[in-house]
This record gives C-alpha cells, sequence and structure tokens, in this order.
C-alpha cells in the first residue's frame, strides 16, 4: 500500500486502463507474438512475449533516464527509428509470409532458439513508435516527484505495463493455439492467420515508413 501511495490508487487505474486500452490495440508487437505460436507453439509464443515484455522495460529505463529529450532534441532521430522499425517489421512480416505453419515449421523454429525470438521480441517492441509516444508523452503525467522516490515510480508503472502485456498477449496467442487446434480446419485456418499476421507486419512498416517520409 506504502508504495502504491507513492502515485496514487485513483491515478495508477487510470494509468492501468489507459495501458490495457494501448496494449490491447492490435499492433506490431501482438502480431510478432501471435505469428511466433502460430509459427512455431507456445514455447516459441513465450519467448516472444518474454522479448516484448523485457523491451516494455527498457522503454521504462528510457524514460527514466530521459532519452525522450534527446529524441526531440537531434533532428531527424526519430524518424529514422521509424525508418529502422520499418524496415525490420517488413522482414518480419516477409518471414511469416514465407514460413508454413506446422510440426516442421515448429521444428525449425524452436531450432532458431527460443532466446533468438526473444530477441527478436525486444528489438520489435523497441522500435515500436507507439511504444514511444506512450512512453514520453504519456508515462510522464503519472510520475509525481513531490510524493517520493522517482525511480520507484517508474518501477511500479513499468511493473503495471509488463504485467497487462503478459496477460493481454499471452491471453491472445493461447486463444488463437486453441482455436487452430480445436477446428477441424485447424491448419488451413492457422496457414491463413499467419499469413495475415505477416500482412499485418508489412502494412504497419509501410505506414511507419510513410510517417517517417512525411515529418513524422
Amino acid at each position: 500500500m506504502a508504495l502504491i501511495s507513492l502515485i496514487g490508487a485513483g491515478q495508477l487505474w487510470i494509468f492501468f486502463i489507459l495501458v490495457v486500452g494501448i496494449i490491447a490495440l492490435p499492433g506490431s508487437d501482438m502480431a510478432f507474438v501471435i505469428g511466433n505460436t502460430l509459427a512455431g507453439g507456445r514455447s516459441i509464443g513465450l519467448a516472444a512475449i518474454s522479448g516484448i515484455v523485457v523491451g516494455g522495460m527498457a522503454h521504462s529505463v528510457m524514460a527514466y533516464l530521459g532519452i525522450g529529450l534527446i529524441l526531440q532534441a537531434v533532428p531527424g532521430a526519430f524518424s529514422v527509428m521509424l525508418f529502422l522499425g520499418a524496415a525490420y517489421l517488413a522482414w518480419l512480416g516477409y518471414q511469416l509470409l514465407m514460413t508454413v505453419p506446422g510440426p516442421q515449421s515448429a521444428h525449425a523454429t524452436k531450432a532458431r532458439s527460443h532466446f533468438t525470438t526473444m530477441g527478436q521480441g525486444v528489438i520489435t517492441c523497441l522500435l515500436n513508435p507507439k511504444a514511444y509516444f506512450f512512453m514520453f508523452a504519456i508515462f510522464p503525467q503519472f510520475i509525481q516527484p513531490e510524493k517520493g522516490s522517482f525511480g520507484i515510480q517508474v518501477i511500479i508503472l513499468g511493473m503495471v505495463i509488463a504485467l497487462v502485456q503478459i496477460a493481454i498477449y499471452g491471453g491472445s496467442a493461447w486463444s488463437m493455439s486453441k482455436l487452430t487446434s480445436r477446428l477441424s480446419n485447424g491448419r488451413t485456418l492457422e496457414i491463413k492467420l499467419s499469413r495475415a499476421m505477416g500482412i499485418f507486419l508489412i502494412v504497419i512498416a509501410c505506414l511507419s515508413a510513410a510517417r517517417g517520409i512525411w515529418g513524422g
């Protein structure tokens, strides 16, 4: 309770609702998790979620260190990040389009190692423009230095983000896995969903690149 009082229960609930709303919106992180779950099974899906969560924690650290000020101070820095993120997302989308989900695909994906998938998840999260907007435009609004330790407040808010990510992305991956395994045409649906996730990532990549071209 003492930790919660640093931010305030009311403020914490508002922050929680905002985080749920933003994370629940389909985006590159969710597409990455679902795509990897379809391609490699639940264990690879968990590795993908772990990477996204670690990336989210890194965003909290960046907010603490004030990286947002650097992005604002260096002209074109945000646009460069958008282009890098767009290229990476397009590559991930292409990988999903070229991968046929199934036992052989799952074996090949697992051979790539859970650690590699987790690393890709971290990169996917770190190159997500939506996350930067949230961390540097909304996140600071819930920090109240006059109430106590700035670092502890960042940790509390970061934990809220991590728990919501685990719940939403984990629930989405589990539900998708269950859906495809229960339906008689599950394999066909699995392939279609994997292709849809690939196309979705490529579309997001194009939008990010366009945003970078037209000035963010």
